[in-house]
């Protein structure tokens, strides 16, 4: 009678077990230091050998050798528990005895001792199905079974598993075996079998088990049984998955932007028959294998053989990492809504539409960094513009020597240009259009101010600034003809005082300035 590949192959000793190295050398730990809880815990997923080792710790403990790492096999404790005909080994289906009253039974039943083994051992498969009753009714003796009874519980959902029932198992969770260690099992399988079957086909089937031994084991024999014992062709269409060859094209056509092709293309897979949600989840990978290929991070890839990983460095020389990033983003989302789309083929043409049109990052970039050099530009340009500045002319108790005159009249005093004449408290920097309220100097400039011009208190201040250099003006037009002397204003450190300045361009320009700042301090007002 044929024997499906998952169960011939189906490990046997701890050594045989593949992908959960940690639990198996605790287990083999246990055995050989006497350490053997009353109750484990096994979780996982599916196919990852959690009953299958719950069978082996049964052999491990009850073999006539044991308790032992390497149980014989051959002794009749090994075969009984190995063919599932022991009445010392109970394996119990969690799904269908979730009552009470099966626990009860069970409760019942531990209290007698073994009758060929040392122990007996209850196996629960998917205990999370158990009842609330039932769990509850099992709390008391799996805290303290007899000393002949161990329990092993295997699970898919651990969360559902109450808190009480694992405080009281040794826990170990079952991680998903890689895809190149199950690719490497089937090829001694298939090696053992006689199958000739090329490394791409037992890759894929590998890179679609989600993890699962058992599941690429039953895969396998589904390709067997369709093209026999010598498998040349691509397999992907009898186990509707796309090809890779296909994904590769489609992939290709969206980082050119060609719509025709990309759009045929998926068109073609949807009427193949294909999964349009595992074409997607496939799609997703694929995009995801050609970042890390740009990320120069290739032992990363596990699905794939070197050789096709390697293809893919082309495709991933057209696309920066936020860019692939993005069309991951998109299809992800896009397999989350698929299950609430009428109409599948509408669906997958959007999102093909979406990957044409993810936008290009180094365009972006670019134009980014365009901006920020026109507006870096714009700001220098305007930092160059210098603020204008309006010298002070010598204050009150400053003597104008001749020599301070002239140089005062030459470069800061003259009546025909804009010489911003203004004290130096109103000295403002310029605005961002060059301009500055300190600049306006002629009378009809200063009829010009707008009342926003300047903030309130800015005002207040020009205006007592502007008449407090008025009056200082003032002095020096009341200054008689010729020289004052002892009644003309202090003197300065050169001992000159202002009464001996008598030139009259001197005093025609006291004259222009005062005009200047009676124009000036009236619009002042007009502000306030």
């Amino acid at each position: 009678m044929y024997q499906i590949l998952a169960r011939k192959y189906r490990p046997k000793t701890f050594n045989e077990v593949i992908g959960q190295d940690v639990i198996v050398k605790t287990l083999k730990n246990a055995v050989n230091s006497g350490r053997i809880a009353h109750a484990y815990i096994f979780s996982g997923t599916k196919g990852v050998g959690k009953t299958s080792l719950a069978r082996i710790l049964a052999k491990s403990i009850n073999c006539k050798n044991g308790p032992t790492v390497d149980p014989c096999g051959t002794c009749s404790a090994c075969a009984e528990i190995q063919n599932g005909s022991s009445v010392d080994v109970i394996e119990i289906d969690g799904a269908s005895n979730t009552g009470v009253n099966d626990i009860r039974e069970l409760k019942e039943n531990i209290l007698y001792s073994p009758q060929s083994l040392k122990y007996k051992i209850y196996i629960i498969d998917e205990v999370h199905m158990l009842s609330n009753s039932a769990f509850n009714a099992l709390l008391k003796t799996l805290e303290e079974p007899p000393s002949h009874v161990k329990f092993i519980f295997a699970t898919t959902e651990i969360h559902k598993v109450p808190e009480t029932i694992l405080s009281r198992c040794q826990r170990f969770t079952f991680k998903r075996i890689p895809p190149s260690t199950i690719y490497t099992k089937l090829k001694d399988v298939s090696k053992e079998e006689n199958i000739i079957i090329s490394e791409e086909n037992l890759m894929t089937i590998a890179s679609i088990s989600d993890g699962s031994l058992r599941d690429a084991l039953s895969t396998l024999d589904t390709v067997i049984s369709y093209y026999g014992k010598e498998i040349n062709d691509d397999v992907s269409s009898i186990l509707g998955i796309t090809p890779k060859e296909a994904l590769k094209n489609a992939a290709s056509a969206i980082f050119r932007k060609d719509y025709e092709n990309s759009i045929a293309i998926v068109n073609d897979i949807y009427i193949s028959g294909a999964d349009i949600r595992q074409f997607i989840r496939q799609l997703a990978y694929f995009i995801r294998n050609i970042l890390v290929i740009k990320l120069n991070y290739q032992s990363l890839i596990t699905d794939m053989l070197e050789g096709e990983a390697g293809s893919l460095a082309p495709l991933a020389g057209q696309k920066s990492p936020e860019e692939l990033l993005d069309m991951i983003d998109i299809l992800m989302e896009s397999e989350v809504r698929y299950q609430r789309i009428s109409s599948p083929q509408l669906m997958i043409e959007l999102v093909i539409f979406k990957l044409l049109n993810v936008p290009s990052r180094s365009d972006m970039k670019k134009l980014i960094e365009k901006i920020d050099k026109i507006e870096i530009n714009k700001i220098d340009k305007l930092n160059s513009v210098s603020p204008v500045k309006t010298v002070m002319p010598p204050s009150s108790n400053t003597a104008l020597s001749e020599n301070n005159y002239n140089n005062y009249k030459v470069n800061q005093v003259n009546p025909d240009i804009n010489a911003g004449l203004l004290p130096a408290e109103l000295e403002l920097e310029t605005d961002r259009s060059g301009n500055s309220p300190a600049g306006i100097v002629d009378a009809g400039s200063i009829e010009h101010i707008e009342q926003d011009s300047m903030p309130s208190s800015e005002t207040e201040t020009a205006l007592k600034s502007g008449e407090s250099f008025l009056n200082f003006i003032n002095s020096f037009s009341n200054l008689p003809e010729d020289k004052a002397g002892n009644d003309s204003p202090e003197t300065g450190q050169s001992g000159n005082n202002p009464a001996d300045i008598t030139d009259a361009g001197f005093r025609e320009m006291i004259s222009n300035v005062k005009d200047v700042f009676n124009g000036y301090i009236e619009s002042i007002r007009k502000i306030r």
